[in-house]
């Protein structure tokens, strides 16, 4: 590719398949956490990397060298979606971005599958201040409460709030498909995310803002879920439902699993 500094061309990495690229994910503006609702929530942005500047908008990254990228970090068309009982239509930006004070206007819900990678994405993220985690998705909790009308508990969504527990710290364990015992000595390592604890009370036990560490969402069949919510309350520290909490309970109800 040309790149804006002569002599040092710039190489975009494009993934497999065709795949979606994010030039700005390396940066190191994007290790940080308040950074990542300030993308979201912002219609258009102007980055400055180290190499050089992007463009971004809701649909396209434009770099300053030239490279014209469709854009892979989502926004908040991505994170909402329609009910299934709704038509096949995909919700216009007013009605998306903007509180449905209409009864009528099309009925959106949170994309649970995207919210989970970002919570994927954010927890790896920086925090200078430990009692930032859960300020720091305040706004762009909000918003998608404002589009959606679900309820915000200490960073899981009430519609989903038996998925929303299917968390884990993040680990790596390397694997290869042979029974070549060669194969063993040259695989990498198998890592975990190391695991911290705030010194003070930041959010309940059953909730991923509870610690600090990489935590990762994994696939849930939620024709195995043998529980149901029967309540579930959060207090706030003040009157930002969407900030810092000062206590939280969830009450469940399980049932016996069928044998077959």
């Amino acid at each position: 590719m040309p790149s804006s500094t002569k002599g040092r061309p710039t190489t975009y990495l494009i993934g497999e398949f065709g795949g979606q690229v994010d030039p700005i994910r390396d940066e190191p503006l994007s290790q940080h956490a308040w950074t990542l609702q300030e993308r979201l929530l912002s219609p258009r942005t102007l980055h400055y990397g180290t190499q050089q500047m992007y463009w971004e908008c809701q649909n396209y990254v434009l770099a300053e060298d030239g490279a014209f990228l469709r854009k892979k970090f989502p926004s908040i068309k991505v994170l909402v979606e329609l009910k299934p009982s709704d038509p096949p239509v995909a919700p216009s930006d007013d009605e998306v971005l903007a509180k449905q004070d209409k009864p009528d206007l099309v009925a959106i819900q949170i994309n649970w599958w995207q919210w989970s990678k970002l919570i994927n994405e954010y927890t790896g993220r920086k925090l200078t201040m430990e009692q930032d985690k859960l300020p720091a998705l305040s706004g762009l909790a909000n918003s998608i409460a404002s589009c959606t009308g679900d309820t915000y508990h200490a960073g899981l969504w009430r519609s989903n709030i038996l998925s929303g527990h299917y968390w884990s710290v993040r680990s790596f364990e390397p694997h290869h498909q042979c029974d070549d015992l060669e194969h063993d000595a040259v695989m990498l390592v198998a890592s975990k995310s190391a695991v911290k604890f705030p010194s003070e009370y930041r959010a309940p036990s059953w909730s991923w803002a509870a610690l600090d560490a990489e935590i990762e969402y994994g696939y849930l069949n939620e024709k195995l879920i043998s529980a149901a919510l029967i309540d579930v309350l959060v207090v706030p520290i003040g009157e930002n439902p969407f900030g810092r909490v000062k206590s939280g309970w969830i009450k469940l109800k399980v049932f016996k699993p069928k044998l077959s």
